[in-house]
């Protein structure tokens, strides 16, 4: 029978730092595509008037 791992012998999984990674690039993205689109906005507002 295994022994239990004390906390000082713990191993995150893999996947922990994976997904706050994939978190962190979402917003990144997301906020990328906002300023983009107001820019672009701007840019067809200043040319128009």
């Amino acid at each position: 029978m295994p022994r239990l791992k004390g906390l000082d012998e713990f191993e995150t999984p893999d996947f922990v730092g994976r997904m706050a990674r994939v978190e962190r690039r979402r917003k990144l993205l997301w906020w990328g595509l906002m300023l983009t689109a107001v820019a672009v906005g701007g840019a067809i507002g200043w040319f128009l008037f």
